[in-house]
């Protein structure tokens, strides 16, 4: 039964993530690119720089979309300047 359990354990490895949705919140966030080096800095060898590009296009497309920008704003939000 411990063997069972043992493979369900969630990883405690901070570089174990899953880097689409690591690069979505990046994009979220409007975080540049230079994000991306941070995270290869950090895991430099668990980074899926593709994976991660991929969910950061879908980020930075949320993002950047007008409304978003506009409630930003109205709520004194600090603008990062990495809509395209």
């Amino acid at each position: 039964m411990a063997l069972l359990l043992a493979g369900c354990a969630k990883s405690d490895d901070p570089c174990e993530r899953q880097w689409d949705l690591v690069g979505e919140a990046d994009g979220k966030m409007g975080l540049t690119e230079a994000r991306l080096e941070e995270h290869q800095t950090q895991c430099p060898e668990k980074v899926s720089a593709t994976l991660w590009q991929q969910g950061y296009q879908k980020g930075l497309a949320w993002y950047c979309r007008p409304e978003h920008l506009y409630l930003a704003g109205r709520e004194g939000s600090e603008y990062l300047d990495s809509t395209p």
